[in-house]
């Protein structure tokens, strides 16, 4: 006994599937991230991201993070692809040499920001009108007050960081005779 029949079997192909590239991102920035080729997506972990799922996602991470996607089609075929966001830190931060001075004061700015990569920018503003863009400047305080001294640090990746401290400038003392 011979019996023949035809049975009709769909092969689908994996998804042809693409993620955003490799990025970098400034601490406490955003970016969106963007997968194709599928019908639903399954993103991991779900830190830093405004969802897990949907071919789109916004990353905030803290950290630098590598995203995973599960990409499905509408027949069940899978395909996964990885996005690393890389988080370039920068921290502004300075001493000086007086807190408390007395008028005429020259203060000395010693710069202690770190970043990742390099600080290649510096803007001083002294709260008195002047600025520098040193390193490691000085300034004189010609008037008695409270000054608050900021600085800002751009690294060679764009990102900036602010910081500030406080100078009190104190009036002379009247000569005794």
């Amino acid at each position: 006994c011979v019996n023949t029949g035809n049975t009709r079997v769909n092969v689908e192909l994996l998804p042809a599937t693409t993620i955003t590239n490799d990025t970098a991102i400034c601490f406490g920035e955003s970016i969106s991230l963007q997968a194709t080729g599928g019908a639903t997506y399954n993103w991991s972990p779900a830190t830093g991201l405004n969802t897990t799922s949907g071919s789109s996602v916004v990353a905030s991470p803290d950290v630098t993070t590598t995203y995973t996607v599960d990409i499905y089609t509408a027949f069940g075929c899978y395909g996964q692809e990885q996005v690393t966001v890389t988080v370039n830190a920068i921290n502004a931060a300075f001493d000086r040499s007086d807190s408390v001075a007395c008028m005429p004061a020259q203060i000395a700015f010693t710069d202690q920001s770190s970043a990742t990569g390099v600080i290649d920018q510096w803007q001083w503003n002294f709260g008195t009108g002047g600025s520098s863009a040193q390193q490691n400047p000085q300034h004189t305080f010609n008037q008695a007050g409270n000054y608050t001294v900021e600085l800002t640090v751009t690294s060679n990746q764009g990102c900036m960081d602010s910081t500030t401290r406080d100078i009190l400038i104190n009036e002379l003392p009247p000569a005794v005779a």
